[in-house]
């Protein structure tokens, strides 16, 4: 399969905060997602095996956040794409979870304001600098709705095969 560099989309967490200081964690339906652009087309890999723990000292503004997601828990509709997404490109049973953590920053958590945030996403193991363009869907006091899109070169962490092709994760 050869594939160029991949956009990652992720829809990074549904966070159930409280008033004052918080640590926000990812509820139910929380997904993370990528499509790979392949030579021919591409695919969407999703999974809702996710954790996210964001801390805000004031209930309102963020200043860490946390994303990890089981490296082997991605469908992509196609059994034996997911088989081969996850043992031989993501090596999911040596390298468990994709990561991403941001920290030393402070966002203000408001309702379709966009947002930006550095962090680091650690995948088979090589962790990278990222810059993540995103969107407070939603917020209240019961719950906080954040979207992102950014993009990843594959060969930055590892993916390459044999015969020097590259191949989505």
């Amino acid at each position: 399969m050869r594939i160029s560099p991949i956009s990652v989309a992720v829809l990074l967490i549904v966070l159930p905060i409280t008033v004052g200081a918080a640590d926000w964690t990812t509820t139910a339906g929380s997904t993370v997602e990528f499509t790979a652009r392949i030579t021919g087309g591409s695919f969407l890999a999703k999974s809702q095996k996710v954790s996210a723990t964001a801390i805000s000292d004031d209930g309102q503004t963020l200043t860490r956040a946390s994303v990890v997601v089981d490296a082997g828990s991605f469908e992509t509709g196609i059994d034996l794409r997911d088989e081969h997404l996850r043992d031989k490109y993501l090596e999911a049973s040596t390298f468990r979870e994709i990561r991403f953590v941001a920290d030393g920053q402070s966002l203000a958590v408001k309702p379709g304001s966009p947002f930006s945030l550095r962090g680091t996403l650690t995948v088979k193991g090589v962790s990278k600098p990222v810059q993540v363009e995103g969107r407070f869907e939603s917020a209240s006091v019961s719950e906080v709705v954040a979207s992102t899109r950014f993009k990843v070169d594959v060969t930055d962490f590892g993916f390459a095969d044999s015969h020097g092709e590259l191949v989505a994760a």
